[in-house]
């Protein structure tokens, strides 16, 4: 007998969207991550979680009336693909989205981009543009802080915060593998079909998810 069952898969997107999960994309798809706040800070900094691949389109700042706070600002970045000048990340807070790549890290662990407002000021929305391919999923780790100090940071966005909320704990392992699958975050449920191979029941798995 097979020891999974046919999951109900329609608690899957509410649950994402209820635990603060976005599938952000690019100027096409019109589904950038959107961060409303009232902080008050002078540096941002945009992070991915792991070995990965950080690029995007563009960074939008702006104050309660609409003002761009880039301007003037300044960047750093963890790395710059292939040590390319277009790629230092100075077109990605510059002028609007494009649709394309404006930033590309090179394949590093906790790959990041900080930006430096040049003084403390009053942040209101934050907009991050995504890659609009399928290449997409490469940020969806992210995790958006900000500092006066570049010492102590405060979270303003976890893109992955549901995998510690009570909600995710409490799911068996076969949900919590659908969510992941959900948020394209594979490793659970390469786990769970490792696991039901062991079982003699990959078969059933795959169905399954």
């Amino acid at each position: 007998m097979s020891s999974l069952q046919i999951l109900d898969t329609e608690f899957v997107q509410p649950f994402l969207s209820d635990n603060g999960f976005h599938m952000f994309k690019g100027l096409t798809s019109k589904t950038p991550l959107l961060i409303e706040s009232d902080i008050q800070s002078r540096f941002v900094r945009l992070q991915l979680s792991g070995i990965a691949i950080l690029n995007l389109d563009k960074v939008l700042i702006e104050s309660a009336d609409g003002k761009n706070l880039l301007e003037g600002a300044d960047i750093m970045v963890s790395s710059s693909f292939e040590n390319q000048a277009r790629f230092d990340g100075k077109r990605l807070i510059s002028g609007r989205p494009t649709g394309g790549v404006n930033y590309h890290s090179d394949r590093e662990l906790n790959p990041w981009i900080v930006i430096d407002l040049k003084q403390i000021k009053k942040i209101a929305k934050i907009e991050v543009y995504n890659r609009n391919d399928r290449f997409f999923i490469r940020a969806l780790t992210m995790v958006v802080s900000c500092s006066n100090d570049l010492q102590s940071w405060s979270i303003m966005h976890d893109n992955f915060a549901y995998k510690l909320s009570e909600a995710y704990l409490a799911l068996n392992q076969q949900q919590k593998a659908l969510v992941d699958c959900a948020s394209m975050n594979v490793t659970s449920i390469n786990e769970l079909i490792s696991q039901s191979e062991k079982n003699s029941d990959k078969d059933t798995a795959l169905k399954t998810l």
